[in-house]
């Protein structure tokens, strides 16, 4: 672990003056003319000082005061060191931070980088990294195709409707399928109905919940996994009117 080095400070004149006796006027009358206690007051005002500097201090010195991260740590041999970066950029936020992670995004030949850098643009927000994770939608690795699902929920982008709507018809992943059906929910677009009234039939179980769950949040029905109930009930009172506005934008799946 690297120590940074701690700079010595000069205490403050209030602090001086409270070293010196002179912050308690009562304590200073107590002692006067008695110098044992007052070289006793003052060391143990030095020493409550000094302990408070060092709670205060010493946490920013071992591991300062933020995560001091190198942007070439992207370029790393070494996957776990590219993986922490990306993660760090994320928190950091500069002006080039966009441009970092999609391209580690879609370019970094470890998968649990990429999957990290898709979680990180989410964490971001910039609108500008939408077709970046889109394109990361047809990812052979399953692990970054979820992550770019959540990412574009939190995002909630109008043009990564449609094609999250192909991934919940057609991934082969089934936890990539109901991130899909999640992040839809969340657009509250009555577009989405349609295709997750159709998933509540999904033959996984989980995908199936997914959709009913979201549909519930879109449109405050409970149908369950009864496909044919909801397809009945949207016929009936389908349309934009029927769906609840937005909720807060959520971060997990």
């Amino acid at each position: 672990m690297a120590v940074r080095r701690c700079r010595l400070v000069r205490s403050p004149p209030t602090l001086t003056l409270l070293l010196k006796g002179g912050g308690d006027r009562a304590g200073a009358e107590r002692t006067r003319g008695r110098p044992e206690l007052a070289a006793s007051r003052t060391h143990a005002l030095a020493n409550s000082v000094v302990l408070f500097f060092c709670i205060a201090l010493l946490p920013g010195c071992l591991f300062g005061r933020g995560k001091q991260t190198d942007a070439k740590n992207v370029l790393h041999p070494d996957a776990d060191v590219r993986r922490e970066t990306v993660q760090a950029i994320s928190q950091v936020r500069t002006d080039d931070s966009v441009s970092v992670l999609t391209d580690r995004l879609l370019k970094d030949p470890d998968p649990l980088v990429r999957a990290q850098a898709a979680a990180a643009l989410g964490r971001v927000r910039d609108p500008k990294s939408v077709p970046y994770l889109l394109e990361a939608l047809k990812d052979t690795q399953a692990v970054v195709r979820w992550d770019a699902c959540v990412a574009l929920g939190l995002l909630r982008d109008p043009a990564s409707l449609d094609p999250m709507v192909q991934v919940l018809r057609t991934d082969d992943s089934v936890d990539v399928r109901r991130a899909a059906a999640r992040t839809l929910g969340l657009f509250r677009d009555e577009r989405a109905v349609p295709p997750l009234i159709d998933a509540t039939g999904d033959s996984e179980p989980g995908v199936a919940k997914a959709a009913a769950v979201a549909l519930l949040e879109m449109t405050g029905q409970s149908f369950g996994r009864d496909r044919e109930g909801w397809k009945k009930w949207w016929d009936a009172h389908g349309g934009a009117a029927a769906i609840r506005a937005p909720g807060p934008v959520e971060g997990t799946q």
